[in-house]
């Protein structure tokens, strides 16, 4: 049996384009696919905005994400 090897990128979960840092609590590893599909629904908004578009347009209307900072930015 062929194992499929899954090619991993830095993703940074706070863009650099809006003051992300190059820190390792700052990246996360994740697929190709994956990260080019985020790139493709989110491209670098705020995670308040990405909030903003989950709820307007892929969420149960019966339910709400929120996002909200965990400390001072």
């Amino acid at each position: 049996m062929k194992s499929k090897c899954i090619k991993l990128t830095k993703h940074h979960r706070k863009p650099r384009s809006i003051g992300g840092a190059d820190k390792t609590d700052n990246i996360s590893l994740v697929s190709e696919s994956s990260h080019q599909a985020w790139h493709t629904l989110f491209g670098n908004k705020t995670a308040p905005e990405i909030a903003l578009i989950i709820n307007a347009k892929w969420l149960d209307p019966d339910y709400m994400f929120m996002c909200f900072p965990v400390k001072n930015p």
